[in-house]
């Protein structure tokens, strides 16, 4: 169990804090006034921050998925597998391997869809497909990600990600209407200012 802890830790630890760099005050200052480029440079930023809140709400997501495998018998092979394939993953992408990166995130989605990493996946993917400038693409899998966990933690975070990929898609009703509800289903996100100055840009 020490090595599962140890792996699981790691791979949250290479994850979630080796992203791209968050945007400095200089280059949100410089940019164009333009919801698309404005939603591009949230997306990026996103990846930088929060982690330390992740990370303890991914502790008690491991417990309880460790309570469940107790109950029943399982043992966490398919975790730590799928743990594995993340880092690979996310290593795939920190060298801008990007195809080889999607690959392994499809796989996780696929092979492990009843792992918590599968659910980071899909959010990866989602911000891959942004950043490739295939925002349909994320549309369709954050879709697809809200119905199949529709209690993740990470909710928040895919809904977010919905309105950056709506705007960066140029669908400015849904993303007048996504971003709405997000501001109503989440009156205390820390994204709520952005979600707010987004809007408004629309």
């Amino acid at each position: 169990m020490k090595k599962n802890v140890f792996i699981l830790s790691a791979v949250f630890a290479f994850g979630l804090l080796l992203g791209p760099a968050a945007v400095n005050a200089a280059d949100e200052e410089s940019l164009i006034k333009s919801p698309e480029i404005n939603a591009e440079k949230a997306e990026v930023k996103e990846e930088g921050i929060e982690a330390k809140e992740i990370l303890e709400k991914a502790d008690v997501k491991k417990e309880e998925k460790k309570e469940v495998a107790d109950e029943s018998g399982e043992n966490d092979d398919a975790d730590e597998e799928a743990a594995v394939l993340y880092l690979k993953a996310q290593s795939f992408l920190e060298n801008d391997i990007t195809q080889k990166a999607e690959e392994e995130f499809n796989n996780i989605i696929k092979n492990y869809s009843g792992t918590w990493w599968a659910e980071l996946s899909y959010i990866k993917l989602a911000g891959v497909e942004m950043k490739t400038e295939r925002s349909a693409d994320a549309i369709a899998l954050l879709k697809e990600f809200a119905g199949k966990y529709p209690d993740s933690f990470l909710n928040e975070k895919a809904d977010y990600s919905l309105c950056l990929a709506y705007v960066l898609n140029k669908d400015k009703k849904d993303a007048q209407e996504s971003i709405k509800e997000f501001i109503k289903k989440y009156p205390d996100s820390k994204k709520i200012k952005d979600a707010k100055n987004l809007l408004k840009q629309l």
